[in-house]
């Protein structure tokens, strides 16, 4: 089939919003109507998302300076008051919102600007199978980042029981695992949010090449402070080591935050080059 022969379908169709309003409530019978429709979804996830991004804020710097001080006192809130205080404002940001875009509807106020006389130029790109990014994928890396998130909240408890046979043994040294526990939840929430970035945009774009790059940064800045410790592992841990392994292993294990602390700039690396040129060879802007 030509190009001309599909503009001619198209036009006849119409507008991809005028063709859902014939399939959808006729115009006046919703709250919000199709025209505003869109700026009130955005509207929405900036006042919700920044009242969520705002509670997160506050219990991560709270959990981090806990952390760092390492009094065993936390500063951070309990998630149970942090859920109620977001659902206490979460509900009268949603009502204003709503009640703000319809009063402006109701007005008339133009929702959305005019569609250009060659509409069907304007249409975005359909992304190809290559440029798009899999869910189930997406899926599974904020599920384990949460876990992840989780196991180091929880890290000295966990730590204490692996080597409960053995006697309360420090894994870490005192000047390390302050810096480890908290990097190391850094580094797993910002991973969450590549995943749910690419949950949401589902395609290699322009936009989601520049907020993983900068995200892959910051986390690869965070894995260097966390893990460029020394000494990182305890005396205690080392002696344990030295006992029970073969003597060539321990240099090997004295160096294993350099190890890992590679293994994570590699793969930093080698997803954002491979973000990078699917973006420019697959993706849409």
């Amino acid at each position: 089939m030509e190009e001309s022969d599909i503009r001619a379908v198209l036009e006849g169709f119409g507008p991809p919003e005028a063709l859902a309003r014939r399939y959808g409530a006729r115009e006046g019978r919703g709250l919000i109507s199709p025209l505003w429709y869109g700026p009130y979804k955005a509207a929405l996830a900036v006042s919700l998302g920044g009242c969520a991004a705002i509670h997160f804020a506050v219990w991560g710097i709270g959990t981090l300076i806990s952390l760092l001080k390492g009094s065993g006192i936390s500063v951070a809130p309990s998630p149970l008051f942090l859920l109620r205080s977001f659902f206490t404002w979460a509900f009268p940001l949603f009502a204003v919102v709503t009640l703000v875009v319809a009063l402006l509807d109701r007005l008339g106020v133009p929702g959305r600007r005019e569609q250009p006389a060659d509409w069907i130029s304007a249409l975005p790109p359909i992304p190809t199978e290559k440029a798009r990014i899999s869910r189930g994928e997406s899926i599974v890396g904020v599920v384990g980042a949460a876990v992840m998130v989780t196991v180091m909240l929880n890290f000295s408890a966990l730590s204490a029981a692996a080597f409960a046979g053995q006697g309360p043994i420090q894994l870490l040294s005192p000047q390390a695992e302050g810096r480890f526990v908290a990097g190391a939840i850094l580094l797993f929430l910002l991973a969450g949010v590549v995943h749910l970035f690419a949950l949401v945009e589902g395609r290699y774009s322009v936009r989601y090449a520049a907020v993983s790059t900068t995200l892959h940064l910051f986390t690869g800045g965070i894995a260097y402070f966390s893990l460029r410790i020394q000494p990182f592992f305890s005396g205690e841990l080392i002696a344990l080591v030295e006992q029970n392994t073969p003597a060539g292993f321990l240099p090997l294990f004295l160096h294993l935050n350099d190890i890992v602390l590679a293994c994570i700039l590699f793969s930093l690396v080698l997803d954002t080059a491979e973000t990078l040129y699917r973006t420019a060879r697959y993706g849409c802007r």
